[in-house]
């Protein structure tokens, strides 16, 4: 039996649009009836829509949106949300943490407020922390866990402009690992879904401050190489479905 056949509980954050929406869509296209994905995102409009698209995509679906601000996150909050869920109900327990933010672009000697430190680490990795946390604690069953962080190569490349975004994707990326090392039942997954043509390339084009960074995403645009997002969230889908060890991290170029 694949991941796919499990009556699942999924959580997906970031989920009003870009590829946090388009992994609810696929994944609910992939679980069998009866599963629930909880959406969540700072837009409740967003949400909404994407409720609607999986609908279409598979009616059999349960969704239940939760609108929520990750830049102040509390772990009883999230508890509050998973607590209305039995452990007992689900064969299989998936969290993707797609929500995130690309920073200011400008050059990282001049990042040197810390409140605004405060603010991008607690949407960008603190919230990760206490919801996987929250997520654990409340269905206690490892084995039946999947956990996914959407990662990119700034995770593990310094690109200019990039200095907040890059030292937050490698925090989370260093907490899976921890996280793997620790509790070695769960089944964990960096998936990095490269250059994705969404709304973020366009932000990155207007403020990064590195001509030579902004030129790379214009370029791209311009080309049409930008990775779409059905594609590469179709790559995660057969990623999970080929069958996860405790932990692995594949970039969207990687071979099959």
């Amino acid at each position: 039996m694949t991941a796919w056949n499990k009556k699942s509980l999924c959580l997906v954050s970031g989920a009003s649009q870009g590829i946090g929406r388009e992994i609810a869509i696929q994944f609910a296209g992939k679980l069998p009836s009866g599963s629930t994905i909880i959406l969540t995102a700072r837009s409740e409009n967003g949400l909404n829509e994407t409720s609607s698209l999986i609908s279409k995509a598979n009616s059999s679906i349960i969704t239940k949106i939760f609108p929520y601000d990750m830049s102040n996150p509390k772990e009883k909050d999230f508890t509050s949300l998973l607590s209305a869920f039995s452990p007992n109900d689900w064969e299989q327990f998936i969290l993707v943490h797609n929500a995130g933010t690309e920073g200011t672009g400008r050059p990282v000697k001049d990042c040197s407020n810390p409140e605004e430190w405060q603010k991008y680490m607690s949407l960008n990795l603190y919230s990760m922390v206490l919801l996987t946390s929250a997520f654990l604690k409340t269905f206690k069953n490892d084995e039946k866990t999947i956990i996914v962080n959407i990662t990119s190569l700034a995770a593990v490349q310094a690109i200019a402009g990039f200095g907040e975004y890059c030292v937050g994707k490698a925090s989370r990326e260093m907490y899976m690992k921890v996280l793997s090392a620790e509790s070695p039942s769960l089944r964990l997954l960096n998936y990095s879904p490269g250059p994705v043509g969404t709304d973020m390339v366009d932000r990155c084009i207007s403020k990064i401050d590195f001509s030579e960074t902004r030129g790379m995403f214009e370029k791209m645009k311009t080309e049409g190489t930008l990775v779409k997002a059905p594609d590469t969230v179709k790559k995660l889908v057969n990623i999970i479905e080929s069958g996860l060890p405790a932990y692995l991290r594949v970039d969207y170029f990687d071979r099959d």
